[in-house]
């Protein structure tokens, strides 16, 4: 079974931006990057949803705060 990629927050941001180019369209960014569409519009996606600060927390940030603070007080 082969590992799931990682991306930083900074190629993602920078897919993004690149997608966003006039005339560019989502498959040239995605075939010059070596990424699927799917995953671009997931990007897409976290970006409309949470904004541009907030979309891509990075790792050993839990997306949600209050299950954070619930799993603390169990402990």
């Amino acid at each position: 079974m082969a590992r799931r990629k990682r991306y930083s927050k900074e190629f993602k941001q920078q897919a993004l931006s690149k997608a966003n180019e006039p005339g560019v369209t989502d498959a040239l960014v995605c075939e010059e990057l070596g990424i699927s569409t799917r995953q671009l519009r997931r990007w897409k996606e976290a970006v409309r949803e949470h904004g541009d600060g907030a979309a891509f927390p990075g790792l050993g940030q839990s997306r949600d705060k209050e299950l954070t603070k619930l799993k603390r007080e169990l402990e």
